[in-house]
């Protein structure tokens, strides 16, 4: 029995149907498969070695995490040193040392100690902490030093005694301020400092104070308040009063020296006296000249 051309035409259509709906059936299936495993990818990282053992997430909680920011903020620039973690990050020594360099550089001289082992680096660190700070190391300098993965708990209870100490409002009065940048008012670790004239800057903050181009420590010249209030004083109008500070060679020759076209000469206020610089010579009118008294 022969079927007729509407009959097979239907059957290849139902047929299509159910192929198109078993593909979609397969991409929705692969879809769902790939959104899971991204979700437990995301909800659930994998622990590595370096933060404590297999055991232990990755990422660390809310309290560790803002220790290490602590921690990261204040040894920031410190040469050597990387804040990473709470494990081995902490081995070498050096770290702990740019802690307390930054606040107490009275007690560590941070350049002297980076040239130790990490034992001498860490025996020091220890020492100090419990003699001057009263903060006991739940280590021992070679335990620390030799072993491959710190204890995480440890390193942590160490380090929150030593932020307790450092942010404790009854020894900020005893804290030493860091040496802190002329320019942009920032702490200067040791590799960075740079002075001129009693002055700490950044040597890379160093700049003119009225142009504010970059100069170095080998061009610069410093105008204390006293010459930058006399040479003010003789000022011409229409030039800027110039303030202390550090200055380009240009523009110490335009403001600061006996050949500066801005200043009146030093006898300006004399009237009995002649100009230096005047053509004629004549004694000066205190009705062309700034700050002049008008009884006078």
């Amino acid at each position: 029995m022969t079927q007729s051309s509407g009959d097979v035409t239907k059957q290849q259509g139902g047929g299509g149907g159910d192929g198109n709906s078993g593909r979609r059936r397969m991409r929705e299936g692969r879809r769902k498969t790939i959104q899971v495993t991204l979700n437990r990818s995301v909800s659930k990282e994998p622990s590595t070695p370096e933060d404590g053992g297999g055991t232990s997430p990755t990422t660390p909680t809310l309290e560790q995490g803002s220790l290490l920011n602590w921690a990261r903020e204040a040894t920031c620039g410190y040469k050597g040193v990387r804040v990473t973690n709470l494990t081995t990050t902490w081995k070498s020594g050096l770290a702990f040392s740019a802690l307390i360099h930054r606040y107490r550089p009275d007690l560590l001289n941070f350049t002297t100690v980076s040239n130790l082992s990490s034992e001498a680096i860490l025996s020091t660190v220890f020492e100090l902490t419990q003699k001057e700070l009263g903060i006991v190391s739940p280590f021992t300098a070679k335990e620390l030093s030799s072993i491959s993965i710190p204890d995480r708990q440890k390193t942590g209870q160490f380090l929150t005694a030593l932020h307790a100490h450092f942010t404790s409002e009854a020894t900020k009065s005893l804290q030493i301020s860091p040496d802190m940048c002329y320019f942009c008012e920032r702490h200067i670790t040791p590799d960075e400092l740079t002075s001129s004239n009693g002055i700490k800057f950044h040597s890379s903050c160093l700049k003119c104070e009225h142009c504010l181009d970059k100069i170095s420590v080998t061009t610069l010249h410093f105008v204390d308040p006293k010459t930058a209030a006399e040479y003010g004083a003789r000022r011409k109008p229409g030039y800027p009063n110039c303030s202390s500070g550090f200055y380009c060679q240009f523009h110490f020759r335009e403001f600061f020296t006996a050949r500066s076209t801005s200043l009146y000469p030093k006898n300006w206020l004399d009237k009995d006296s002649d100009f230096i610089d005047s053509p004629s010579s004549t004694t000066l009118d205190t009705s062309d000249t700034p700050n002049s008294d008008e009884g006078e």
